[in-house]
């Protein structure tokens, strides 16, 4: 019985994994366009700056439901725009860059509520500082770059606090601009590019003075090899740039000079393939690359033979961006014969690459689309679906993969089974306190019953549709699954 219940169930995830489609979260600006961007996620709820027409572009937030996706602000009162983001994530609360109009740029703090949203830091305060941007928390303090007229765009630091903030290095000394920026934290340090002498190159600071340095000049004898795309994939940092040889390529560090190196010269020439978009997904990072065929997906483990196109699938992605290692799948934005750019979702085989088609959709309607965002179960994106809506927030409820939703299947005693709403299960040894959660067969969540408070749980699950769920109990590594059937 259970062979064949799990054998059934098997070939009704696989079949309803390719059901999804993307669906309107909530009609932002009824007029047309709400002008979505800086879209973060922050904890379970996404922010962003958008315009419904009435208040400017002012910050909102949403936790994927068109209740929950809301103004919080009207910081520049009535049309006018305060332009907030980009958003980040500082010592448990959200902060941001706006103006109200009178102020000029200031950073705001917010708990997601009108009254808990006000100035964190009055950047005014700070003697000679004109501007901040590319706030990143590293090491309990926000780091970002900075505008002084006399030192130019450089390095800065923030503990919140007018006190607490200084410049760090003046990179480019003098009145030149340093221009750090791509801050991304990498083993123990934050890794940027930055400008000086030696042209524009990539950098690192432990978060001292003496620690701010230029990890490697790539193209020391003809001007800056520009890295631009950092991002981890374990022990390594991936990155693009220009050695004046290859052209603009793939490179990786493992954080020093000697551990830098190009990682595979994908199009032979000078001008290179010009790659973009680095995402870790199972193993692996994924990334936009140029070819005689056009910008294709490929992937690398960070060594040259191992840095390969995705092999092609039915329908070719092509012109692929805005990559997202989520729930399992990797998500991004694509075209491909015949049709404009639209969402798709890949497990990294040709066969699991698909785009997650809306019928009667725009022809084009992630063609303004810079970034996808997952925020809990969700993935959350500005799309053009409806020409007489204009952009609006859109999102899926992105499904755990086929892989992880299949393993170890009936390690939980659940009874009855099959059940007409009623379920019993015993807690298993050393998950007391741990998620109880409930998967249908699209591997999407629909049932969040909390953390575990008791030894012998009853779950109510009458409201549910007939059909195969999965219970699963724990997280990460340690979790344990059953398929349930609702009667």
């Amino acid at each position: 019985m259970q062979r064949s219940l799990l054998s059934l169930f098997s070939v009704t995830l696989v079949t309803a994994l390719g059901a999804q489609v993307p669906t309107l979260i909530r009609t932002i600006n009824p007029g047309g366009g709400a002008s979505i961007e800086q879209l973060t996620c922050a904890g379970n709820t996404a922010w962003m700056s958008a315009n419904d027409g009435t208040h400017g572009k002012e910050p909102w937030k949403s936790d994927g439901t068109s209740a929950g996706t809301q103004l919080v602000l009207d910081i520049a009162p009535g049309s006018a725009n305060s332009f907030p983001g980009p958003f980040v994530q500082f010592n448990g609360t959200l902060y941001f860059g706006a103006d109200n109009g009178v102020d000029g740029e200031q950073l705001f703090s917010s708990d997601g509520t009108a009254a808990g949203t006000q100035v964190g830091l009055d950047l005014g305060q700070i003697p000679d500082l004109n501007y901040g941007y590319y706030f990143t928390e590293f090491n309990g303090r926000l780091y970002f770059q900075g505008h002084t007229d006399a030192q130019g765009r450089e390095l800065w630091v923030t503990d919140g606090t007018p006190a607490g903030t200084f410049l760090l290095k003046d990179i480019a000394a003098g009145t030149g601009n340093g221009d750090p920026s791509g801050f991304t934290v990498f083993d123990g340090r934050l890794f940027f590019s930055a400008q000086d002498a030696n042209g524009n190159e990539l950098w690192a600071t432990d978060g001292t003075v003496e620690g701010t340095q230029l990890v490697v000049n790539i193209r020391p004898a003809s001007g800056s090899s520009s890295p631009t795309d950092l991002a981890v994939l374990g022990d390594l940092l991936f990155f693009t740039a220009n050695d004046g040889v290859a052209g603009t390529e793939p490179w990786a560090t493992d954080g020093t000079t000697e551990g830098t190196y190009l990682v595979k010269d994908i199009e032979t020439g000078d001008f290179g393939s010009n790659p973009g978009g680095y995402t870790a997904y199972n193993g692996r990072v994924w990334f936009s690359a140029l070819t005689p065929d056009g910008y294709r997906v490929w992937s690398s483990d960070g060594t040259e033979g191992g840095t390969l196109p995705l092999p092609a699938p039915s329908q070719v992605p092509s012109l692929p961006d805005a990559f997202l290692a989520h729930n399992g799948f990797l998500y991004f934005k694509a075209g491909s014969a015949g049709m404009g750019q639209e969402l798709w979702r890949s497990d990294g085989t040709a066969a699991g690459t698909a785009p997650l088609l809306l019928t009667g959709a725009a022809s084009s309607p992630l063609s303004a689309t810079f970034e996808l965002v997952g925020c809990g179960n969700r993935l959350l994106f500005r799309a053009t679906y409806d020409e007489t809506l204009g952009q609006q927030l859109y999102g899926i409820d992105a499904p755990v993969s086929t892989t992880e939703l299949l393993t170890d299947l009936e390690q939980l005693n659940a009874y009855p089974n099959p059940t007409n709403g009623l379920l019993r299960c015993a807690l298993p040894s050393g998950l007391q306190n741990s998620p109880v959660r409930l998967f249908d067969a699209t591997g999407a969540l629909v049932r969040d019953f909390g953390r575990a408070a008791d030894t012998a749980l009853q779950l109510d699950i009458t409201d549910l549709r007939s059909g195969f769920y999965v219970l699963a109990i724990g997280s990460g590594a340690a979790v344990q699954r059953s398929v349930v059937v609702k009667e």
